[in-house]
């Protein structure tokens, strides 16, 4: 089938298509589930905000910094810091 390029339905169209496309057609990839199928699953299993942050302990996470020069500056200096026989 040929599209019109003047036909008025053409975006609606390909709207339409595009939703298909993206959600609905099952992809190899997700081992045959649709996009929107996947979404559903995984929506069951993750737990909201509200069950895992009392959960959630900061103790051991160090903080991260948007610069990664910066970041792995300090985190060299810090464990340089505790290693054995360094001041």
């Amino acid at each position: 089938m040929i599209a019109d390029p003047n036909s008025p339905e053409l975006k609606l169209r390909l709207v339409e298509w595009q939703h298909d496309y993206k959600w609905d057609r099952p992809y190899g990839s997700l081992n045959g589930q649709a996009p929107i199928e996947m979404l559903y699953t995984k929506s069951e299993e993750t737990p909201f905000w509200d069950e895992v942050e009392p959960k959630y302990d900061l103790s051991g996470k160090r903080f991260h910094f948007s610069y990664y020069q910066t970041d792995l500056a300090l985190h060299r200096h810090t464990h340089a810091r505790h290693q054995p026989g360094t001041k």
